[in-house]
């Protein structure tokens, strides 16, 4: 279920419920992404580096990153699926991984600015408030650096 405090990141749409049928290139990526990083050939992780600098070049954090560093990050990347409503990680957990969606759409969910019960006119901290989402990250977009 969703966060009742803080930001979450939770799947708002899988790959089934998206009528997204896997293409022969996520089917390569998703193929490469499920073996450990010292079965992968080259070919395989040349897949994967085709879609960083395809779908995925606008990720600000790869951008950062030159040829070297991203082909050593697609040699050691790993596949997660996430089922619709799942939470992948909320505001204040450890933040040691960096999402890039595949297939599908994650929502960003934060709680409602304003107080349910109208005592905290500026900052509120109460438990269970509504959530909302204020945008959906797509395929090729990249989360979590920052949880």
């Amino acid at each position: 279920a969703p966060c009742s405090r803080g930001s979450a990141f939770s799947c708002h749409r899988p790959a089934s419920a998206a009528g997204e049928p896997m293409g022969k290139r996520e089917e390569a990526i998703k193929d490469a992404c499920s073996l450990a990083p010292d079965a992968r050939t080259e070919e395989q992780i040349q897949a994967i580096v085709d879609f960083l600098e395809g779908p995925a070049r606008e990720i600000e954090f790869l951008k950062t990153l030159d040829k070297f560093q991203q082909r050593t990050l697609c040699k050691v990347m790993s596949l997660q699926s996430h089922e619709k409503g799942d939470t992948i990680f909320k505001v204040g957990d450890r933040g040691d991984k960096y999402y890039i969606i595949l297939l599908g759409s994650v929502s960003v969910q934060v709680p409602e600015p304003t107080c349910p019960s109208g005592i905290h006119p500026q900052r509120c901290t109460c438990p269970n408030r509504p959530l909302q989402s204020p945008f959906y990250l797509q395929k090729g977009s990249g989360f979590g650096e920052l949880a």
